[in-house]
């Protein structure tokens, strides 16, 4: 919830995120926190994410992959359904293809994420949240607004 709600503070001020990954989330006693929000990464950075050695940009929109479009919410909203299924997953990658990034890369592109560790509604929002189309994305308020209908009041 707390990525969610990190996000729509950012796109209410008309603000993207942009290649939101799974190091840029620390979670704290007090609450969910962003880190290098609007920062470039460092140039050792560019090649190999430390979380699990694979290109960062595999943790991305299919978009990005093959440099179509730019930073942007739907962008984002993806991101927070790549991020959600990482760690309900104990840290693996949602599109189950052989190690090397290309397969991998493959697989973003033409397969649906493996989204069977999450309950079944939840699925339904991070799946959508995962479409390959970003006009198919939910908006990060439909985002919130869904999971406060899994969470309750």
């Amino acid at each position: 919830m707390g990525v969610a709600v990190a996000l729509n503070g950012l796109h209410g001020h008309g603000l993207v995120y942009g290649r939101l990954k799974p190091n840029d989330v620390v979670l704290t006693g007090a609450g969910t926190v962003l880190c290098g929000v609007g920062l470039p990464d460092p140039p050792e950075q560019d090649q190999v994410d430390p979380l699990g050695g694979m290109d960062k940009m595999l943790s991305g929109p299919p978009e990005s992959l093959y440099g179509i479009g730019s930073p942007s919410p739907e962008a984002d909203v993806y991101a927070w359904g790549y991020l959600v299924a990482f760690a309900a997953d104990g840290g693996a990658h949602p599109y189950p293809a052989a190690g090397d990034p290309v397969a991998k890369s493959d697989a973003i592109w033409r397969a649906a994420p493996d989204l069977t560790v999450l309950p079944p509604a939840f699925r339904r929002l991070v799946g959508a949240a995962m479409a390959k189309d970003p006009a198919g994305r939910p908006s990060i308020d439909a985002v919130l607004a869904g999971l406060a209908g899994l969470v309750g009041p």
